[in-house]
């Protein structure tokens, strides 16, 4: 599980207070990148062997990409997404 703090979405993650929601990510997620442009949320599942999109309006899968095994980092180029 993921759980998304107030603020995420706007990269304000020193100032988020509470939570907003928990959403199910793939199993070990290790590392999250937010694009600011598309408020999209990607995060690399470790033992799932796959990254999670999350639309940051609604806090929903947006689908689960299937990946190398174990990714550890994810990153996103906010122009070409």
């Amino acid at each position: 599980m993921l759980t998304l703090l107030l603020g995420i979405a706007t990269l304000n993650l020193a100032y988020a207070q509470s939570v907003t929601a928990t959403v199910a990510a793939g199993t070990s997620p290790r590392a999250v990148a937010i694009n600011p442009v598309t408020n999209k949320i990607y995060v690399a599942n470790r033992n799932s062997a796959n990254v999670t999109v999350i639309d940051g309006a609604t806090n929903t899968v947006v689908t689960t990409v299937a990946v190398g095994s174990t990714p550890f980092a994810v990153a996103i180029n906010p122009v070409t997404n």
